[in-house]
């Protein structure tokens, strides 16, 4: 993990493919990261583990704290509702200022 950077292949197949889509933009990069997915511990090989998304909490009833294992990144908002679901008790109810569903993702 101390290790876990974007390849140069990887960086540079973003900025053509970001060059695909935006060719009147600045494809330069500022800044770059690579992240690992934590997958639930098993006897089985890292291939053949679940990618399953589960969810952690400190206490079921009032959580103060979630962890997520697993899951993918294309379920990133099917997986944010339901960990805010878990929180709400601790959150409790409040007037969405903002819907996933319809905002739309612009580049800088």
């Amino acid at each position: 993990p101390d290790n876990v950077a974007p390849s140069d292949a990887e960086v540079e197949y973003l900025k053509r493919s970001y060059a695909h889509y935006f060719p009147e933009a600045e494809t330069r990069v500022l800044d770059s990261f690579a992240g690992l997915r934590v997958l639930p511990g098993s006897t089985q090989s890292m291939n053949r583990r679940s990618r399953e998304t589960r969810f952690v909490m400190d206490n079921e009833s009032q959580p103060h704290t979630l962890a997520i294992y697993g899951g993918k990144l294309t379920g990133y908002r099917h997986t944010a509702d339901v960990a805010l679901n878990k929180l709400l008790p601790t959150l409790g109810e409040r007037d969405a200022i903002g819907d996933t569903r319809i905002l739309r993702i612009k580049p800088a």
